[in-house]
């Protein structure tokens, strides 16, 4: 079986997609992803079954600062509306990653985490914690992966 998560020492080579901004969220059938992860977290959610991917970047400024949508708390069920779906049903059907947060103090992570594994939502895999320059995430639906580049110091965006 091919492995559903990479991290990946290097630097990325862009190929298009549908780009995800700090404190947004988007959903799509190709690719989508953002980059210049550091403190802030990358949440994706795959659904298995029609192959659709959702992406998150959020905790880039004060929660005060952006809609309550983007909230830690509340950021799972604003991608389960990408889906039609609701956090009040499980959905086994959707994988998720989590990628990010250098050096925070407040754990975001740790409440979008309950929230997945609330709704029986399978963590696929994680990359958190503290990098030296940064990350680049992707999740490429039509492959059914995502993939995390660790920028190395060399990289030029």
């Amino acid at each position: 079986m091919e492995k559903k998560f990479d991290v990946i020492e290097g630097n990325p080579i862009r190929n298009g997609g549908r780009y995800i901004e700090r404190d947004s969220y988007g959903s799509g059938w190709g690719t989508l992803w953002t980059d210049g992860i550091s403190t802030c977290l990358a949440v994706t959610l795959f659904d298995t079954k029609r192959q659709m991917g959702a992406m998150a970047r959020i905790g880039g400024k004060k929660f005060e600062e952006v809609p309550k949508r983007l909230y830690p708390k509340n950021i799972v069920d604003t991608l389960l509306t990408e889906f039609s779906l609701s956090g009040s049903e499980e959905c086994p059907e959707l994988e998720a990653t989590l990628v990010g947060e250098s050096e925070r103090t407040e754990g975001i992570s740790d409440i979008v985490r309950e929230s997945l594994l609330g709704l029986k939502i399978q963590i696929i895999g994680e990359d958190l914690g503290k990098v030296p320059i940064g990350r680049e995430v992707y999740l490429h639906c039509n492959e059914k992966k995502v993939q995390v580049y660790r920028y190395t110091p060399s990289y030029n965006k």
